[in-house]
């Protein structure tokens, strides 16, 4: 039964693996999408930001533009005043340069007219002049320059009069996008103009990063920021925030442990429950086939009793015929032995002749009226040491008349000295009877001329055998394979309790009774091995009503047995 219930604990692990899995990858699920969620508020609002101080940068060039153009010592104060200002309250801007070109001149005339903050070193500054000298004339433009790692300049080329004058703010990008990121910020990386401006928060990619990234990437906020179509970052622009969600943030440990707990305690209980249901349903399975079992054999048990009282109509005939015989010999012998004592007659020879008659028909009207009895009550029979030969003449002299009747003809085979068996003789006489009886109805419905019955002993090196075979239509396939089961007959009036219970006589001691085709019906009774006993003179039924008649049936049943062959 234990092996019965692993499939179902097996099967309970994994619904419970199952559940766990589904609930892995739900939860999972959920705290990532409220992860990207949060990753796209706060992208938004670094880019917003972003955005703001861009403009800002630019709306602080611009700003710048009214006071370069103005002339004068005045004009430069509060040109520088502004600077100053704009520097102070804004660290990310590294330094401002304005630079002065007579119109139609070269590079070379280019002069600095104003540097903030004053100490800072010029020398590399003039090497973007050329770029912003050459865009074009009103315009705000932002780039970065290889040679400024970390850095990007915010230009503007604006015309006055006879002169030309272009401002440089340098912004530190680092400064300027720190403010702007909260704990715990995301990647960020910015290109402008395909040149890196800035790489923060880079971190190493795990197997999962592909799965687990957030990304976001700005372009069309970026390249223009003004109102004014006035402002342009250079093609390749690129602001790009990232965030690798990590493996251990995706799982809640408390509620992977609580639903561990929970789904595990819930999985416990219904394989509990499953395992008592199919337990009680084998205890009341096993239960219901006790009883089962119990009342087919106490229904077989009446049955086979009532098959018994049943079978007695069918043998009244025969027994009545047969106490007939003793009970009219024994009337007849006493009344010619009281008429010889009434005439004073003294004939010695035929009293003792007449008395010795009379006890051995007395002694077989009594075995005749045991055997019913035990018949009708069920005794249980014991076995005894039964010479097979012997009770096959006993059931021969039952059937005589009646094989004599059907114009039967039958041949006995018996093995010298007779084969014995540890079997109840009078069971052994009840399965040769219904045996020899089957077959001689059997018989009874053919028109053939030369009807045969034939009996046989064997006295095999392990078991002793008797074979009842008829010369009649045999045995079907299907009759076979039901022959034995009860309540099977192939009769109109039969119960099909004589085989089923001849069977179980057989079987109770060891043996074996089977069935085949061979010429006609064949019915072999194997017995195991017995030691054989002394020859003994066989019973025989006496069914002459005289001495002469008695003498002359003993006789024929001392050549019937010398000669193994008897014909009615």
């Amino acid at each position: 039964m234990q092996k019965d219930l692993k499939p179902s604990l097996v099967f309970a692990v994994s619904i419970w693996c199952i559940a766990l899995l589904v609930y892995v990858c739900i939860s999972a699920v959920m705290i990532f999408r409220d992860k990207s969620d949060m990753f796209a508020a706060k992208a938004t609002e670094i880019t917003t930001s972003l955005d703001r101080r861009i403009a800002q940068n630019f709306a602080f060039v611009k700003s710048l533009e009214v006071f370069s153009t103005i002339s004068g010592v005045e004009s430069m104060k509060v040109f520088g005043s502004l600077v100053q200002h704009i520097m102070d309250a804004c660290p990310r801007i590294h330094l401002i340069h304005l630079y002065e070109l007579p119109k139609g001149d070269g590079l070379s005339h280019a002069a600095l007219v104003a540097s903030f903050p004053s100490a800072t070193d010029v020398a590399a500054i003039p090497a973007v002049l050329p770029t912003v000298i050459n865009q074009p004339r009103g315009m705000i433009r932002g780039f970065a320059d290889p040679r400024f790692p970390g850095r990007y300049f915010t230009t503007t080329h604006i015309e006055n009069g006879n002169a030309h004058y272009a401002i440089i703010m340098l912004l530190d990008v680092a400064e300027m996008i720190k403010p702007i990121l909260q704990s715990g910020a995301p990647e960020v990386e910015w290109i402008i103009g395909s040149v890196p401006a800035i790489l923060l928060n880079d971190e190493q990619d795990s197997f999962f990063s592909p799965w687990l990234r957030l990304e976001r990437t700005i372009v069309p906020g970026l390249h223009k920021t003004a109102s004014e179509d006035v402002t342009n970052f250079p093609e390749g622009t690129v602001f790009r925030i990232s965030e690798t969600v990590d493996l251990s943030e995706l799982f809640n440990p408390l509620g992977l442990a609580a639903y561990c707990s929970l789904s595990a305690a819930a999985v416990a209980a219904a394989y509990y429950s499953l395992h008592q249901r199919r337990l009680s349903q084998r205890l009341r399975q096993s239960e219901e086939e006790a009883l089962g079992r119990a009342a087919r054999l106490e229904k077989e048990n009446r049955l086979e009793h009532a098959a018994r009282v049943n079978a007695i109509g069918e043998l009244a005939a025969g027994i009545i015929h047969e106490l007939a015989q003793p009970l009219t010999s024994l009337l007849s012998q006493s009344q010619a032995s009281l008429k010889t004592l009434e005439e004073n007659q003294t004939h010695v020879d035929f009293l003792k002749r007449a008395m010795d008659a009379n006890v051995r028909d007395a002694k077989r009207a009594g075995r005749i009226l045991g055997k019913i009895r035990d018949y009708i009550v069920n005794t249980v029979a014991v076995p005894e040491i039964t010479t097979l030969n012997s009770a096959i003449l006993e059931i021969v002299d039952i059937l005589n008349l009646e094989i004599k009747q059907r114009n039967v003809s039958l041949v006995l085979c018996l093995a010298e000295p007779s084969p014995v068996a540890n079997i109840n003789r009078i069971e052994l006489e009840q399965v040769i009877h219904n045996l020899v009886r089957n077959s001689i109805e059997a018989l009874g419905t053919l028109e053939q001329p030369q009807k045969r019955i034939t009996i046989q002993t064997i006295a095999d090196h392990t078991a002793n055998i008797i074979q009842v075979s008829d010369n009649g239509p045999g045995l079907s396939q299907d009759t076979l394979a039901q022959l034995f089961q009860p309540f099977f007959t192939t009769k109109n009036s039969g119960m099909g309790l004589g085989l089923s219970l001849s069977q179980r006589i057989v079987q109770r001691v060891g043996g074996l009774l089977t069935a085949s085709n061979k010429d006609g019906a064949v019915f072999t009774i194997t017995l195991p091995k017995v030691e054989p006993v002394p020859a003994t003179e066989p019973h025989r039924m006496v069914i002459a009503v005289d001495a002469a008649r008695d003498r002359q049936l003993e006789h024929a049943i001392n050549h019937f047995t010398a000669s193994k062959r008897f014909a009615g």
